[in-house]
């Protein structure tokens, strides 16, 4: 995909993300059961980044943990929202592309569903390096996305060919309010891409309500990276 169309395709997910904040929100009141097992990457660390934290939902897992929990997205509609639900946590708004964070000031770093978004090879690689940049030595990044060629996806979601999909935000009278744009991974393209920058994978499966699974059942993919010299 050219630098035009990506950016194209990166601001009109941030208009619709930002037009449809309120009801998004709505719909992430809870955390998912592949979500829960993910605390463990939080225990004895001090600063967790939350990349792609939408309304902030997944400072719930860290709320009664002594943390400094750092929340960050492009959408300053979902940050707003963030910012009124949980006021003892801190949320910024920025792209994961380029951060205002500080080098390695994140014990732990988490991209839930989010990393999905960036539409080229380019921009994921930009974030991954970004991430790599924030991570101290020695700490994790911790990363879910959709798994887009489940069984469930597949019957509900059509690919252009090429992994890109484009999804319909309806409300409740099933109006459409905006398209975003998701990328269906395949482990083997996350582990080529993790590994370009620098990372290494230390576990990566098919998810689905917090057990292993496998491509056809599982709902999501979890990958867990450290730098390569930590490895």
């Amino acid at each position: 995909m050219n630098e035009y169309r990506a950016k194209q395709i990166l601001e009109q997910n941030h208009a619709v993300y930002n037009t449809i904040a309120a009801d998004f929100s709505r719909t992430r009141g809870f955390l998912w059961a592949d979500l829960h097992p993910l605390k463990e990457y939080a225990k004895d660390v001090h600063t967790v980044v939350d990349i792609g934290c939408g309304n902030g939902r997944l400072y719930q897992l860290f709320s009664h943990m002594d943390v400094n929990y750092i929340g960050i997205d492009f959408s300053e509609e979902l940050v707003a929202i963030a910012r009124n639900r949980f006021p003892g946590a801190r949320f910024f708004v920025s792209n994961m592309i380029k951060t205002s964070l500080q080098d390695s000031m994140a014990d732990v770093i988490y991209c839930i569903a989010a990393f999905q978004h960036l539409p080229s090879r380019e921009m994921r690689i930009q974030a991954l390096q970004e991430m790599r940049r924030v991570l101290k030595p020695g700490g994790s990044i911790v990363m879910m996305n959709w798994n887009l060629f489940s069984d469930w996806a597949r019957e509900k979601y059509e690919s252009d060919g090429s992994g890109d999909f484009f999804v319909p935000w309806k409300n409740e009278e099933k109006e459409v309010l905006g398209l975003r744009y998701y990328h269906g991974f395949l482990l083997e393209e996350l582990h080529e891409l993790v590994q370009s920058v620098g990372l290494n994978i230390v576990k990566q499966h098919y998810c689905k309500k917090g057990e292993v699974s496998s491509l056809g059942p599982g709902e999501n993919i979890l990958t867990v990276m450290r730098a390569a010299e930590d490895v």
